[in-house]
């Protein structure tokens, strides 16, 4: 939610935007006082980055139905960027987590991973189903 399509770091008004956009469509508890609570689940990568010294790469994610056969639609259609990494030597590691929200139809999801350098994707990974 940070960055355009080219990569380039959006102003916060938009990034706010974008957010009220996302969680208007999460699924979300009634708190003892009131609020709306949005429930997700945390997404944890463990990334072993071989011969990519120095290279700007790019972990996201966008979220499937279980059978990861057709990607969610409306603000879950597009990937989103969940970080940046350079690796700082010729065999280097990292270990992520993040948080992604649950879309408010009930059902099973699957999240799916992507390491990328640029356009090119370098490796993806499907999580376990939740919902």
């Amino acid at each position: 939610m940070g960055s355009d399509d080219e990569g380039n770091p959006v102003s916060e008004q938009v990034a706010a935007r974008r957010l009220v956009g996302v969680l208007r469509n999460t699924r979300a508890v009634q708190t003892q006082h009131g609020k709306r609570d949005p429930l997700g689940v945390v997404i944890d990568a463990n990334l072993l980055l071989e011969g990519l010294r120095d290279r700007q790469l790019e972990v996201s994610w966008s979220i499937w139905s279980r059978g990861g056969r057709s990607r969610l639609y409306g603000k879950w259609l597009r990937k989103v960027s969940a970080y940046h990494v350079t690796a700082e030597s010729d065999s280097d590691s990292a270990a992520l987590n993040f948080w992604v929200p649950l879309p408010k139809k009930p059902g099973e999801y699957v999240v799916r991973l992507v390491l990328s350098d640029g356009d090119t994707a370098l490796a993806s990974k499907r999580s376990e189903a939740f919902g």
